[in-house]
């Protein structure tokens, strides 16, 4: 009686571990692990142009960036472009990392831009 009773529950988990994988989940068998982020470049070691006349400073450029995604995590999408348009105009062009989480600056960097 005990073999059929353990013959049961590995029926049973084995029916669990299906009905996760059919629905896109994982189990602790199927589970991956997340892949490491690569490495950010230091700070002083990222090379971001020459900047052009009228450009706003690193200091102006890094509290833009910062209010920029405050507006994407609240939603106000039009705000936020018009900051990206803004930094443009005066030669900085923005670039956002895919699918990042985190604060301003992991999330988006940044370059001088000559037209």
């Amino acid at each position: 009686m005990v073999k059929v009773e353990h013959k049961e529950a590995v029926a049973a988990l084995a029916v669990v571990e299906v009905v996760a994988l059919l629905d896109g989940g994982a189990t602790d068998a199927t589970a991956k692990k997340p892949k490491a982020s690569p490495a950010k470049p230091k700070e002083e070691d990222v090379d971001r142009g020459e900047p052009p006349e009228g450009a706003p400073g690193v200091e102006e450029i890094e509290q833009l960036i910062s209010d920029r995604n405050a507006c994407r995590k609240r939603g106000e999408y039009t705000k936020a472009d018009e900051i990206r348009d803004d930094l443009k105009t005066r030669g900085v062009v923005l670039s956002d990392e895919k699918g990042a989480h985190g604060d301003g600056l992991t999330v988006t960097s940044w370059r001088y831009w000559h037209s």
